[in-house]
């Protein structure tokens, strides 16, 4: 179960925006739905469901904290960032070490469609650019 206190700061972060307060409703919804697996379970990560860039005060809360597959880790962190696509600190937890592959693969994506906007075929990607759709949310097993 979601602690009230995420779903609370997640509403204001909103500001108003339908958009961004669906896709925050719809991280927790995903959150909800994935099981919290043991500190012994293979391939798994904890993720801080508020991130620890913007909320160290909440980085040891057990209440903050889930452990999740790699997979539903990475589904987490889009989510979060498809709700708040212009966020530098979400963007770059996303493409972090840590996301391995699939982080290279978004970069890569991030920066073939900046280099496509930017009428030439290299380049930078931006932050800021809209996170890259996500077509498996959810792996089961």
């Amino acid at each position: 179960m979601i602690d009230s206190r995420v779903e609370e700061i997640l509403q204001k972060r909103a500001a108003g925006s339908r958009r961004a307060l669906a896709l925050w409703m719809a991280y927790l919804l995903f959150l909800s739905c994935c099981p919290n697996l043991s500190a012994n379970h293979p391939d798994s990560e904890v993720h801080h469901i508020l991130w620890r860039s913007e909320y160290p005060e909440f980085v040891d809360c057990d209440w903050n904290k889930i452990r999740l597959t790699r997979d539903d880790h990475r589904a987490a962190s889009a989510l979060a960032w498809a709700a708040e696509p212009d966020n530098i600190k979400l963007a770059a937890g996303f493409t972090t070490f840590s996301m391995g592959r699939f982080a290279g693969s978004i970069r890569s994506e991030a920066k073939a469609a900046s280099s496509r906007r930017n009428g030439r075929l290299g380049g930078r990607p931006r932050l800021g650019a809209r996170p890259p759709a996500i077509v498996r949310l959810h792996s089961s097993g």
